[in-house]
């Protein structure tokens, strides 16, 4: 399998690593190009951003695109949805992580509507095929998902990552809280102590680590 493009589509800063930055990781260990794109940066915006680049460079992320929308609420607007299309056309990715549209955040669900309309008109514009959309889990648990990926190789790694973002734990340390997360579904859905877990949308290959799915 030859190298692979992924864009995780992140509505603030550290929603990535939170929701599925054990997955980046081993994309990236696995030699795919990972690019990340934040639609808010929030209001301590040049502080988050900075925290955002160290955590790209420490993880291997080949490049971020930050496009400083308002949040709470993100608004659909035909300027973020060109924004996004752009984007992607620059990226190309083979893969696409977003947060499920069921999350409570409405920033997470606005980006994932407006994600999906994007899609669709850059592979209209570009006839570039996504191979999967997988939608991620942040603050609100997926009810159901059909992909699992084991990231107890890469747990400490991701924690590591996650304390790049001190502005954020300044708030509200959420760290033990992923850790949790990540605990329960290895627990509960496979042989594993970590894992991600995921909504899987247009499988077109066998896997994206050069394996099955599960």
């Amino acid at each position: 399998m030859g190298k692979q493009k992924v864009l995780v589509v992140a509505p603030h800063i550290d929603d990535d690593i939170l929701g599925c930055g054990g997955s980046m990781i081993k994309h990236v260990q696995a030699g795919n190009t990972v690019y990340t794109l934040y639609v808010s940066s929030g209001g301590t915006s040049s502080v988050r951003e900075k925290e955002a680049q160290d955590a790209a460079e420490f993880c291997g992320i080949q490049d971020y695109f930050f496009l400083r929308e308002k949040s709470r609420p993100i608004r659909y607007s035909q300027e973020l949805l060109e924004k996004i299309v752009t984007v992607l056309s620059e990226v190309l990715p083979d893969y696409l992580y977003v947060p499920h549209n069921n999350e409570t955040d409405i920033d997470h669900k606005n980006t994932c509507e407006i994600l999906s309309e994007a899609r669709w008109l850059y592979e209209e514009e570009t006839n570039h095929k996504t191979k999967a959309v997988l939608y991620y889990e942040v603050w609100t648990p997926l009810s159901e998902f059909n992909y699992i990926e084991d990231i107890t190789g890469v747990m400490d790694k991701k924690i590591a990552c996650m304390e790049k973002f001190s502005s954020q734990l300044a708030v509200r340390n959420y760290i033990e809280a992923v850790i949790g997360l990540n605990k329960y579904r290895g627990n509960m859905t496979g042989n594993c102590d970590y894992a991600e877990v995921f909504k899987i949308k247009r499988i077109q290959d066998i896997g994206m680590f050069g394996r099955s799915k599960r």
